[in-house]
């Protein structure tokens, strides 16, 4: 994903969000738009110092509910786990509830 933050800055020109927000617009980014849910960087990609699209959202928002960032949120496993070592974790997950 280092890539995926270096190539931010060799893009010439404004993403279509980013126009729209130079035009005046509020521009709100809702769960996962770009690579990564919310749109940012760092180590559970909640840093607001490192945006995915520079100057494109005027609001970024991602419910991230039992998974408390957007990398817990990313693979939504069940009952708010969050994805670790796979030699630990369950091979299948399912919740019983409403479809």
């Amino acid at each position: 994903n280092g890539a995926l933050f270096q190539r931010r800055e060799a893009i010439k020109g404004r993403s279509f969000p980013a126009w729209f927000r130079a035009q005046g617009y509020t521009t709100v980014s809702v769960g996962k738009v770009s690579h990564h849910p919310g749109g940012r960087g760092g180590a559970d990609w909640n840093d607001a110092a490192q945006p995915e699209m520079p100057g494109a959202w005027t609001r970024h928002l991602l419910p991230a509910g039992p998974w408390k960032h957007p990398r817990g949120a990313m693979h939504g496993l069940a009952n708010g786990e969050i994805r670790g070592n796979a030699k630990g974790m369950d091979l299948f997950q399912s919740f019983d509830g409403p479809d």
